[in-house]
């Protein structure tokens, strides 16, 4: 799944700089700039899921779990945030941000730099990221939460 880490670091330069030209197609990048937003929660429950794993397998191996004060240095918080601040982007006020955005890609950039991207079968997965970003996109046209929609009830 770090695949939508790597998609979306690339992707989301490109649709920053697109949207800074003025054109009548500009609400479309800004409507995938927030579906693509609203994937990074599939990367969350990801990393979430694997530091389970992780916690399960040392517990089997005997080796003291407790976390304390100071084991927590800047890795982990930075793991913390890289996993918590994509689930601000269920706010239609972050999703549609372009500096939540920003922030967001700075942090997935520090957090895993590119010299350090898989980039193996990496073609293979284009298309699992465009199916997710299609369905993130229609999901958010049905529940009227795209950018350029209004909130009509």
């Amino acid at each position: 799944m770090e695949f939508i880490q790597i998609a979306f670091c690339s992707t989301v330069p490109l649709l920053l700089l697109v949207s800074l030209f003025r054109s009548k197609q500009q609400y479309f990048f800004f409507n995938l700039l927030a579906a693509s937003n609203l994937v990074m929660i599939g990367y969350s429950i990801f990393e979430l899921r694997q530091l389970v794993a992780l916690y399960q397998f040392a517990r089997e191996m005997g080796i003291d779990t407790r976390l304390k004060f100071n084991d927590f240095n800047v890795a982990s918080f930075r793991l913390a945030v890289v996993i918590l601040l994509p689930f601000l982007s269920l706010f239609r006020r972050f999703r549609n941000s372009l500096r939540f955005s920003v922030l967001l890609l700075v942090l997935l950039y520090w957090n895993y730099p590119v010299q350090y991207w898989n980039n193996l079968g990496l073609l293979l997965k284009i298309a699992s990221y465009c199916c997710m970003l299609c369905s993130s996109y229609a999901l958010l046209w049905l529940m009227h939460q795209l950018p350029h929609q209004s909130r009509i009830r």
